[in-house]
Parts: structure tokens; sequence; C-alpha cells
């Protein structure tokens, strides 16, 4: 979502051209694709004389682009309640940014609760990754918790562990890497109240690839995709399809 009025850039967004083609870059389709949402987003601005084309984050869109809780907010009732798609944003300096977001029929301290069970990563990652949580002890979710866990990627045995260095109950909480297959790995997960039925959940991953140049356009980009697409959908089917 784009909006002039309310964006999360203080009363405007910032419009450059630099943030036009962040968007092309990040956004993950076709070429043919791209040039197709951004003939239509320029057009709806020419057609509507506004700044904004209302499609945030998409080709044409000229905007930094990051929805807010405020955001949503104040177009509730043109909230898309499928969320926004998982998409991936090349940083400086060989970092790469994983957002995603979509908005689940549940209260927030529900949806917290699902989340603050370890166990329950089982039901929100795709089958072909191998998941399998190894850790000796219970687990019990606080400030410097650590998760251990193993994983196949593309055949490769992959051994992970995650520590929690934020928790913070039910708006927010993070899993770093300290082993496994990335440079560096910080997951930011954030929960916010939409009403009593509705919460918002935002992932945001900061994350940092060996050889990132070669391997995040063969592989890695590709597979976390799949893997947060995926993650979203087994949320909506959880949350969603019981209310």
């Amino acid at each position: 979502m784009c909006d002039g009025d309310n964006h999360n850039h203080g009363d405007r967004p910032r419009y450059s051209l630099k943030a036009f083609f962040s968007n092309w870059n990040s956004y993950d389709a076709g070429f043919f694709e791209k040039l197709r949402l951004a003939l239509k987003n320029n057009w709806i601005k020419l057609r509507t004389m506004e700044g904004c084309c209302g499609n945030g984050g998409q080709p044409g869109c000229w905007a930094e682009w990051n929805p807010s809780l405020e955001e949503v907010k104040l177009n509730v009732d043109t909230y898309d309640l499928s969320g926004t798609s998982p998409r991936v944003s090349r940083l400086n300096n060989g970092y790469y940014e994983l957002f995603s977001s979509l908005c689940l029929n549940e209260d927030i301290d529900k949806v917290f609760e699902f989340f603050a069970d370890a166990h329950n990563l089982n039901l929100i990652t795709p089958s072909w990754l191998h998941f399998q949580i190894t850790s000796s002890t219970q687990i019990e979710m606080s400030v410097g918790a650590t998760i251990e866990y193993s994983l196949r990627l593309h055949g490769v045995p992959v051994r992970w562990t995650s520590e929690i260095p934020v928790w913070d109950p039910p708006s927010k909480f993070v899993d770093k890497q300290i082993r496994g297959p990335y440079s560096e790995w910080w997951h930011e997960h954030i929960f916010s109240r939409l009403d009593d039925s509705h919460t918002i959940v935002n992932d945001r991953v900061l994350y940092k690839v060996p050889f990132g140049r070669i391997l995040h356009p063969l592989f890695v980009k590709k597979d976390l995709l799949k893997i947060f697409n995926f993650r979203c959908q087994a949320l909506k089917e959880i949350f969603n399809s019981q209310n």
C-alpha cells in the first residue's frame, strides 16, 4: 500500500529515483510482468493526477515503501486481508532484506502464543526442508533462549542454532542465527493489534550470504520466497479458515 497522506515517512512519502529502481529490482516477477505493472501504476498517477499510484512496492512506484500499523488502521476499509507477498530487497554491504505482512483473524495474544511454542515451526515450514527441532532440552522462549534444529537445503544437511535476543510479548521477538548457513541472519517478528479479532503479522529478515553475488540470485532468494510464501499460506489456513 502506498498512500500520500498515510505513509511511514512522516506526513508524506519520500519519492526518489533510487526508490523506483529498488521497487523494480526487489519485486519478484519477470521482466514483462514488471513492465506491465510499471506502465499500469504510472497510468494510475496520470489518470488521478496524484503523486501516488496506491500500489506501494510494485514496479512503477517511486516511493520508499514500508507499511506501518498506523497506515493499515487509517485504511482499514481497503486493507487487503491477504497481506503483502514476501519480497526481497538488496541493501548495502552485501546485506539483503526480506519483508512480508499478513492479517490473521485472531486476537494478538493467541497469535503470539502460537509463535511462542517453537514446535509450531513444523506447521509453517515446508516439508521439502526436512525441518526438525533437535534441542536436547525443553525450549522456554525468553531472552537468551536457544533453539537447535536440522534441515536440508538442496539435499545438503544443515544444522542451525538460533538465539532469542529480543522477547517482548505480545508485540515482538527476534531470532538470530548463531550457527548456520548464513553469514548473518536477524529475523524480526512484529505483531500489531488491528482490533480484537485481527492481528497484523510482519516478518522482517536482515541477512547476509556467503558468496552472495553468486548464490543469492541462483538459490537463496528463490528458496526464501518459497519458504515464506508457504509460511504465509500455512498461517492463513491455521487462523483464517476457522473464522
